[in-house]
C-alpha cells in the first residue's frame, strides 16, 4: 500500500478496522473478505497491518455477520481528509496529487 493518500501520510489517516472482540464470532470472514492483507487470524482476527487498509474500504465490515467491525462514516472520513489536506498544504489537489485548475475548484 502507498505511504501517502492524496498527499497525506497514510499513517495520519484513521481508517482501518478495529474488531470488537465481544461481538466477534471468530469466523474469519473479515480476513477472507479483506483484499489488502490487513488481518492475521489466530483464534480471533488480529489487525496486523492496519495501514494496508485502503482508505474508504470496508469490505471486511460488510462481510462480518456479527457487525463487529465499525468504521467511521464516509462523511467523517471526508472531514478528516479535508483537515489533513489543509495541514499538509494539499488543498486543491485530486486523489492523484495533481493540481486541480482554479475554475474546477470553485465549482466544487
Amino acid at each position: 500500500m502507498g505511504e501517502s493518500y492524496q498527499g497525506v501520510p497514510r499513517k495520519e489517516i484513521p481508517w482501518f478496522p478495529n474488531v470488537d472482540l465481544e461481538k466477534c464470532a471468530r469466523c474469519g470472514s473479515c480476513a477472507e473478505e479483506c483484499p489488502n492483507n490487513v488481518y492475521d487470524f489466530d483464534e480471533a482476527p488480529i489487525v496486523a497491518r492496519p495501514y494496508n487498509c485502503a482508505v474508504g474500504c470496508s469490505s471486511c465490515a460488510k462481510g462480518c455477520p456479527s457487525e463487529a467491525i465499525p468504521f467511521p462514516t464516509l462523511k467523517e472520513l471526508q472531514t478528516v481528509l479535508n483537515d489533513l489536506r489543509v495541514k499538509y498544504g494539499k488543498k486543491g489537489q485530486d486523489r492523484n496529487d495533481r493540481k486541480i485548475p482554479a475554475a474546477k475548484q470553485e465549482r466544487r
